[in-house]
Formats: C-alpha cells, sequence, structure tokens
C-alpha cells in the first residue's frame, strides 16, 4: 500500500521488530510494525534521513527515533 501512495521504507538501524505480543516463549509474536516512510520531495529534501529503533520502555512498542541528517554540500 505505501508504494501505491509513492512512499518509500527509509529502513533503519537497530533491532529487527518493533512490536511484540509479549507472550511467553511459546506463543511469543515480533513484528516490524513501525516505520518510517517518505515521499519524494521529502527524500530530496532530506537525502540523508536515518531511522533507529529504540528500547522500548513499558510498552509493546519500540520508539522510533528520526534524525534528518544534512549531507555535506546539500546545505
Amino acid at each position: 500500500i505505501a508504494e501505491d501512495c509513492g512512499l518509500t521504507d527509509l529502513g533503519y538501524y537497530g533491532p529487527r521488530y518493533t512490536w511484540s505480543n509479549g507472550r511467553g516463549p511459546c506463543a511469543i509474536v515480533w513484528k516490524r510494525l513501525d516505520r518510517g516512510l517518505a515521499n519524494d520531495n521529502w527524500l530530496a529534501a532530506y537525502p540523508a534521513t536515518n531511522i533507529s529503533h529504540l528500547a522500548s520502555t513499558g510498552s509493546d512498542h519500540s520508539p522510533l527515533l528520526m534524525e534528518m541528517n544534512i549531507r555535506p554540500g546539500n546545505a
């Protein structure tokens, strides 16, 4: 669906999954539900954007950190 809307997944650094159902070892489910998406205009303006999956504290979702770095020469 994201591609149909002209959005690109920005990828990530850190742990592979951002959500867990919190069940025991026999029934645990891990998924990457949370992600950063951007359109072509965003990618042109912020080509060095990074998404990091951070450690979860008290939630079943892990927070994401978006860093909108500017490449040298693009400022």
